[in-house]
């Protein structure tokens, strides 16, 4: 979600927002996923709630890319400027009008990632990193 709101921002207000955005993704994009996790679950300790924070920052640069793309086709669109005229506001236009016609190649980045989320937690509950022996395991 939060990915896909910082793509879609980044996408349709240009200038300075879409060079932090793209930037701040960028250097996520530069760490390995696993390191990364094992990094962070071992000096924030093995858990449900550190283990969901870890994913989630993972694997928000993809959708965020992802999203981001979506924008800059769909913005260019007729229909895009045609309710810009009518008087819609920013974030009507980015919510109302650009998401839904972005949501198919997020919905499939969503299924990937949660597939690669599954088997990236096994490891890690493998390695005992992951989440504690109550609370059962996602893969």
């Amino acid at each position: 979600m939060a990915g896909t709101l910082l793509g879609i921002i980044g996408g349709f207000l240009r200038g300075l927002v879409e060079l932090v955005t793209l930037r701040a993704m960028d250097a996520v994009l530069c760490f390995p996923p696993l390191l990364l996790a094992l990094l962070v679950v071992t000096l924030a300790g093995p858990g449900a709630a550190t283990l969901i924070l870890v994913l989630a920052v993972l694997y928000l640069p993809g959708f965020a890319r992802i999203a981001y793309a979506g924008v800059l086709a769909v913005r260019a669109q007729d229909f895009v400027e045609a309710v810009r005229v009518l008087g819609a506001g920013r974030g009507r236009i980015m919510l109302r009008t650009i998401l839904p016609n972005i949501a198919g190649p997020l919905l499939v980045q969503a299924s990937l990632a949660a597939a690669s989320a599954i088997v990236l937690e096994s490891g890690l509950s493998f390695l005992g990193l992951g989440v504690v022996p109550p609370t059962p395991s996602w893969g």
